[in-house]
């Protein structure tokens, strides 16, 4: 990435992050901070660790905006692995673009833009917010996400996006 930024000059105009629902390493991830136990099969690699404990800070959170819209019982919900999962994929792909920016030392709305974005792998369809089916807003939804710019922007990306999971129902009919 830094050698086309560098190199193809005006010509680079986007770069996008993208991630999918579903992810495995987010899986291992939420399966470790809800389990710390299962850390220790991942510890023991190098690669392995490096992976989990970064996507640790999406999954971190996850969990807290769920755990403030729901309540600190939601972690004993039978959907709130999947639905911590579905969360910390849209923050975590906004993270990695946020990382990308500020290593390539890029202004938040200069050429080439940074966004982000993930692949919904049952909707086949990418978003910046999690697919809501049959949702009269979907046209209006933005395909790709800026990256936010401040620890308060994260905040309100995550609470947004943990709405997003919730109206998917995938904590059922909850109230919040």
């Amino acid at each position: 990435i830094s050698y086309a930024v560098h190199n193809l000059g005006k010509s680079l105009k986007l770069i996008v992050v993208l991630g999918h629902t579903s992810c495995g390493a987010v899986a291992a991830a939420v399966d470790s901070y809800i389990d710390p136990n299962d850390y220790s099969e991942i510890a023991l690699g190098h690669s392995l660790r490096s992976l989990v404990d970064r996507l640790h800070i999406s999954v971190r959170g996850a969990a807290g905006e769920l755990e403030r819209l729901c309540g600190p019982a939601v972690v004993n919900h039978p959907g709130y692995r999947r639905a911590l999962i579905e969360v910390a994929v849209y923050l975590n792909s906004a993270l990695t673009a946020y990382d990308v920016q500020r290593e390539l030392n890029l202004p938040p709305d200069s050429d080439p833009r940074v966004v982000y974005g993930v692949f919904d792998l049952v909707a086949h369809a990418v978003g910046s917010l999690p697919h809501l089916p049959n949702s009269a807003d979907a046209e209006k939804r933005p395909v790709f996400g800026s990256v936010p710019d401040s620890s308060e922007g994260f905040a309100a990306l995550g609470a947004e996006i943990a709405r997003n999971v919730l109206d998917k129902g995938f904590l059922g009919p909850l109230t919040v």
